[in-house]
């Protein structure tokens, strides 16, 4: 069984005044300059569709299956000369229950979950976290589809998965 899957990134948010990743706003609450948010496949803009999904079993096409798992990598790089204050936001749309646990790594020491401990999506999300000026944070985000009872529904079914990320900074 094959289940094709989407995946989004957001790494602003209008509501803090951070329109794109370098923002001139003239507020020196928000986040000036360079706050560069990547992976290996390219540098996040406002919305990106990201390859979250990618999986070695399938030649890394985004397919995930039933007991398939991976890592996906990305990097939030602080090029602006201020310290600033960001916090992750993860959501999923996921009309078919699709048991996804994940675990979240930060410059290699687990944030949420550990080696043997995945949690739901929900328990992702960063309330804040400090990067200093010209440092950069390495995340792993670790995904896996666990049994469930409904596997065989989902496979005879047109179903997607989409994981949202969200990204909101502001200046210290």
């Amino acid at each position: 069984m094959r289940l094709n899957q989407t995946n989004n990134n957001n790494n602003t948010d209008n509501s803090t005044g951070i329109n794109n990743p370098t923002d001139t706003t003239t507020n020196d609450k928000y986040v000036y300059g360079n706050l560069e948010v990547s992976d290996k496949n390219l540098i996040w803009q406002s919305t990106n569709r990201l390859r979250i999904f990618e999986n070695p079993l399938y030649d890394n096409d985004e397919v995930i299956a039933p007991l398939s798992s991976n890592s996906y990598v990305f990097y939030i790089n602080n090029k602006t000369k201020y310290s600033i204050n960001y916090k992750l936001t993860f959501n999923e749309i996921n009309e078919h229950m699709i048991n996804m646990k994940y675990r979240l790594k930060k410059n290699d020491k687990y944030l949420v979950g550990s080696s043997s401990n995945w949690v739901s999506y929900d328990m992702l999300n960063i309330q804040i976290t400090n990067l200093n000026s010209k440092e950069k944070d390495k995340y792993i985000l670790d995904w896996k589809w666990f049994d469930g009872n409904n596997d065989s529904e989902i496979g005879a079914a047109d179903s997607s998965y989409t994981l949202n990320v969200l990204i909101n900074a502001e200046s210290n």
